[in-house]
This record gives structure tokens, sequence and C-alpha cells, in this order.
């Protein structure tokens, strides 16, 4: 398999599933613990209280808002039928009632939805407990994704840990603008050859929902934070509805942290945002070969 090295400076959360994890001893399982607890009408921990009744469910998003009046808006934002179905999609734009009403977005109307990219929803994001700093993590393995929400081609604020928990390993590309290579990978990813275009197999599997693939730029070819325009000059340039196309922050955190020998850098995450290869002292293409192997 041939690999360009160019050295200079990745089940929709709408699925809820109200059944305990099988590694949670039924004494020790607390109402929270699992997707749905918190709106599923049962006591899910045997202690009387019913979701957003119950301590464990107090901080979650469902239960951030009051609904004294029983009506079902739990999030005061007046849509009172948002959560009577939670798991229902009746927009069809991938984000069920109970997503759209946490984000504030309507539930009813296509054209308001959470990412504009279709991007996956994560309701339970913030029990990752991701890092908010460079100083909180590390380029290394079991190391938590460095948490943030950046800039997409469509103009939304991305938050990375909406990728987690679906189950699939997330890609991070980080490329620039300015980069050869960077431009060979996004041409493939995005045509998706037959001959995966000298990436092996990591196209079909980015199109066949295998994985997730997210691109990270983080300089335009004025070696500046890209802008929104930029983005979706790339965006255009390899135009691809299965991969978002962010910018880096303005510390250039991403880069700074994860940034091997060359440009791109391919790392890779489980769906618990932890780290699970990247390049190496010895090879920069470990993520790659990583991915291809899976």
């Amino acid at each position: 398999m041939r690999y360009l090295l160019f050295t200079s400076s990745l089940l929709l959360a709408g699925c809820f599933d109200s059944l305990k994890d099988d590694d949670i001893e039924e004494d020790d399982y607390k109402e929270g613990q699992t997707q749905g607890d918190c709106f599923d009408g049962e006591d899910n921990d045997d202690d009387d209280d019913i979701d957003c009744d119950d301590s464990g469910c107090a901080n979650k998003p469902v239960c951030s808002g009051s609904d004294t009046g029983g009506n079902g808006d739990t999030d005061g934002n007046g849509d009172t039928g948002d959560v009577s179905n939670p798991n229902e999609d009746p927009d069809g734009d991938g984000y069920s009632n109970l997503e759209e009403s946490v984000e504030g977005t309507d539930p009813n109307d296509h054209e308001s939805r959470i990412y504009t990219g279709y991007w996956p929803y994560q309701i339970d994001k913030d029990d990752y407990n991701g890092p908010t700093s460079t100083a909180q993590t590390s380029a290394s393995l079991g190391s938590l994704l460095l948490r943030d929400q950046l800039l997409d081609q469509f103009g939304d604020q991305v938050d990375l840990y909406d990728f987690a928990g679906h189950g699939k390993y997330i890609a991070i590309d980080i490329s620039a603008m300015w980069c050869g290579p960077c431009h060979e990978l996004a041409a493939a990813i995005s045509s998706n050859p037959s001959d995966g275009g000298g990436w092996g197999s990591i196209p079909q599997k980015v199109h066949n929902e295998d994985i997730f693939w997210i691109t990270i730029l983080f300089e335009n070819n004025q070696y500046s934070i890209p802008s929104e325009n930029d983005l979706y000059d790339w965006y255009g340039l390899y135009p691809d509805d299965k991969v978002p196309v962010l910018a880096d922050n303005s510390s250039s955190d991403f880069a700074n942290l994860y940034l091997g020998n060359g440009v791109p850098t391919i790392i890779v995450f489980d769906e618990n945002m932890e780290y699970v290869s990247g390049p190496t002292s010895a090879d920069h293409w470990a993520g790659i070969y990583f991915l291809d192997a899976l």
C-alpha cells in the first residue's frame, strides 16, 4: 500500500437503550448510568425515585429544565410535545425529539436541526469528562481526546464529543490547506475509488460508515487558522457528506498536541474517546495501518 508523507511543520444518537450495562452490578446501579434512564418512566435503581426525581438524573440534559406543568416541556423552550415520544424523529433529520429538545431546535422542522451537516449527536457527552485543555491530556495511548467545539464548513460549532459512544472508531485527520498529500488524502476519501486511491480500505470504511472521519485543518494557504470560507472551499474541492471539515481553535491546540512528524497526521480514538493509535517515532502512519486492518 502506498502512503504519502509530507514532512513540514471519524447507530445515530437517537438510539436509546433502557437496559443496564452488563458490567454494572445490580446493587451498584444508579439511575442515569444508561441512556434513556431519565425519561423511561421506570425506577431503574429501585430507590422509589423515577426519572428526573432521582438524584442520578438531576444533572442530565433532559432534566436540566423544569417541567413544573407536567406537559413534556422539560427544557422550557415552549415545545410541549418534544419529549412525549423521545425516541421519535418526526421531521426525519436524524435527531430525536429528546435530542432536539435538549439543544433547542424544532423537532418538527427538518431545517431546524442540531447540525447542518447531520453529524452525530451524543446526549450524554458530558459523562465522558473530556479534557478541555492541553494540560489535561496528551498524545499517548489511553489519553482522552481534547474536548472543544470547532467551526465546521457550514458555520456550526461542532462538539467533538458528539462522536462518542456510537460504537465506532474516530479518525482525526490533522491537515493543512497548503499540504499536497493532505489534498490527495481528502480526494481519496471523497471520491472513494475502488482501489482506495493509495489509502487502502479507509475511504470505503468512511463511506460505509464503519468509522468516523473528521478533518481538522490547522492552517490555510496563508499559514493562518482557516476561516469558514476556507473550510467551505475545502469542502467544495472534496465534497463529502460523511466528513466534517473543522478549523483548529485559535490556539492551534490540536496541531500543537497531535501533529506528528509530518502532515497529514492521522490519530485514532475509540468510542470512549481514548487514544488507540497514531504516529510513533518508528512509524508516522501507524494510525492508517490500524484503520486499514479493522
